[in-house]
């Protein structure tokens, strides 16, 4: 009986149609690697409510599954297939799948049926270490044929309504293969990957370091939020390379733990990170002064980025719209072009080394941002990189770059702020010393003044003019020298000398003045406080030598080098010591004040100069006078 070829056409395609829909046996031999499995199994799509029993009684709808399948987002995708070990000894069988956020593998033979639960979003309960990298192995005996069933259901959230973007279909991009073709795809999959991970864990490393230390700044200075918005910027730069991590190690293994973190945090912590970036870069540049306008405006922007983060975030949480995951890179644009916008308004507007510090890290977080961008767009596993290029090029690691130039600009403002403050300091304690020099004045002028009018009362009117010219330059030198931190000792010495003159004639020129100078000393070039010895002078004539019945009162002035940069000042008097005179409790007091005052102003003196004067008050034996010495060790 002949039939006509049209019948036979048809009859063809039914029998090559019917044939499809059986599934097939993959038989795997000693030699068989991973491989695909395409063309090896049957596929149907059904209603995500229907489970593994009911799949197994579906005897229509199957489909051979290959390249180019259209599959529909919205039902759950089921493969079917055999598998027999036809080799001599008892195999491990094993499936991959790491495009697909959750498939279920079961894997049945004899009357055991082998259950894993694998894929991105499904949290890795228990998980081996291969199944970290969604290797699963299944035990099959030699010439035994087990049945595998796969399951990949659609990615619905919790609140699959809140949905913007359709449904993203299932791969099903399975691969297959015994567990010598394990061996060899971990071979290379390690090869591929070990110099990244050795990478990541130097700039991981790097990362946590200025963490500490930024921890350390937070700490130690709390009010300054430059170094606030400094650690969060890094723990940002260190959570993403933490996210990224391989699964094969140990963060990778904790990180995949938490699928949401795995899967949609790297975009949070983006978010987060361009927050912290505009705020540290407003707080080290100091907009709230130059540009309060600009810092207000990038307080809101700082504060819109987290809460579009956060909202970004839970939105894909409760949704798992991976299909809007695939467009996030758009929904960035804004925030980079206003990020640009940003570094030209610094590079025109701010001036001083720290814009040099942010221009040059933003500049380098761009080149490299840039290069790993194109590295990840224009290369694959089957076309890396040449060389160290195929895994050093990586986000992290600009951001690395940047957060370590971020690191010297904070040194450097720290140096500043520093020397802000001494010179500060400085100023407080030279107002304080000024303070201190006037509050000696008055008991000098008040004394002088008293002496003139006890001239003038004994009509001594030559002497009183001769009297009110002297007191009238030491007052001009008082009053010049109080303006001054510092002056020359000869300055110093020629007062002290005029002082004494004038001192003398109120006391009718019972005292013998000596002072003796070292002659190696050039006094014009030692720096030296002013009127620091004259209130020990007053002392030893008024409370030494003037209350003293001696026939002969001295007071001498040493100034002695005993080195380089060591010189010793010695103001002695034969006159009652002090104990006696401290006995009187009117010029105790007064001379008690008066010690006060200069010894504050030399712990003043010290604290703000490289030069240190110390001070020791020597009392001769059997009551024989006073002598005071000072020590003065200079810088060379």
């Amino acid at each position: 009986m002949k039939f006509p070829l049209p019948i036979l056409i048809l009859l063809f395609c039914i029998s090559g149609t019917l044939s499809a829909m059986q599934a097939d046996t993959i038989r795997l031999g000693e030699s068989f690697n991973a491989q695909p499995l395409n063309y090896g199994a049957v596929f149907c799509e059904i209603s995500p409510e229907l489970g593994l029993e009911q799949v197994r009684q579906k005897k229509e709808g199957w489909q051979a599954f290959k390249p180019g399948n259209r599959m529909q987002a919205d039902k759950t995708l089921w493969l079917h297939f055999f598998v027999q070990n036809t080799g001599k000894e008892n195999n491990l069988v094993f499936l991959r799948n790491w495009k697909d956020n959750l498939v279920n593998y079961y894997f049945i033979r004899k009357n055991e049926t082998i259950v894993k639960r694998a894929g991105q979003m499904s949290g890795y309960p228990e998980a081996s270490e291969l199944e970290f990298i969604d290797f699963y192995k299944f035990p099959l005996n030699k010439q035994e044929i087990a049945e595998v069933f796969i399951e990949i259901p659609p990615d619905k959230g919790l609140f699959d309504w809140l949905r913007i973007c359709p449904l993203k279909p299932a791969t099903g991009l399975i691969f297959l293969g015994q567990h010598a073709g394990l061996q060899t795809t971990l071979v290379r999959y390690y090869t591929l990957n070990i110099k990244e991970v050795q990478i990541r864990n130097i700039y991981q490393g790097a990362l946590i370091l200025l963490l500490l230390a930024s921890l350390f700044f937070v700490l130690k200075l709390p009010q300054d939020r430059v170094y606030r918005y400094y650690f969060f910027y890094v723990a940002c730069g260190l959570g993403y390379s933490l996210i990224q991590s391989r699964g094969y190690t140990y963060v990778g293994q904790v990180i995949l733990q938490f699928p949401y973190i795995k899967k949609f945090g790297g975009e949070l912590v983006f978010w987060l990170g361009m927050s912290s970036y505009f705020l540290f870069a407003g707080q080290i540049l100091d907009f709230k002064d130059n540009s309060p306008h600009l810092y207000k405006n990038l307080r809101k922007i700082s504060g819109a980025l987290v809460v579009f983060g956060l909202i970004q975030f839970a939105y894909l949480c409760l949704s798992l719209d991976f299909s809007y995951a695939d467009f996030m890179f758009y929904n960035k644009v804004p925030v980079i072009l206003f990020y640009i916008w940003l570094l030209f308004f610094i590079a025109r507007n701010t001036k001083g080394i720290l814009t040099k510090y942010i221009l040059a890290g933003n500049i380098l977080l761009l080149i490299f941002g840039t290069v790993a961008w194109s590295k990840a767009s224009f290369s694959d596993a089957a076309h890396p990189w040449p060389g160290i290029l195929n895994h050093l090029f990586t986000l992290p690691f600009a951001v690395v770059l940047e957060i370590i130039v971020f690191t010297f600009a904070l040194a450097i403002r720290l140096r500043l702020e520093l020397q802000k403050k001494l010179a500060f300091e400085r100023q407080m304690v030279e107002n304080e010393m000024l303070a201190l020099r006037s509050q000696m004045n008055p008991h000098f002028v008040f004394n002088s003044l008293n002496s003139i009018r006890n001239l003038m009362i004994k009509d001594e009117k030559d002497e009183a003019i001769n009297y009110l010219s002297n007191f009238s330059q030491l007052v001009r030198k008082i009053l010049q020298q109080t303006q001054h931190k510092t002056i020359a000792l000869q300055e110093e010495m020629n007062f002290i000398d005029l002082y004494i003159q004038v001192e003398k004639k109120r006391l009718n020129n019972d005292i013998a003045f000596d002072i003796w100078i070292d002659p190696k000393l050039e006094l014009e070039e030692i720096r030296f406080p002013p009127m620091l010895l004259q209130p020990f002078v007053e002392n030893a004539i008024w409370h030494g030598l003037h209350p003293s019945r001696k026939s002969m009162k001295e007071l001498k002035i040493r100034v002695i080098q005993h080195n380089e940069s060591h010189l010793e000042i010695a103001i002695a008097d034969n006159g009652i010591g002090r104990a006696r005179a401290e006995s009187q409790q009117e010029a105790s007091a007064k001379n008690s004040l008066s010690t006060q005052i200069s010894h504050k102003r030399l712990e003043l003196f010290n604290s703000s100069s490289n030069s240190q004067i110390s001070m020791e008050i020597e009392d001769l034996a059997d009551q024989a006078g006073t002598v005071v010495h000072f020590h003065y060790r200079f810088e060379d």
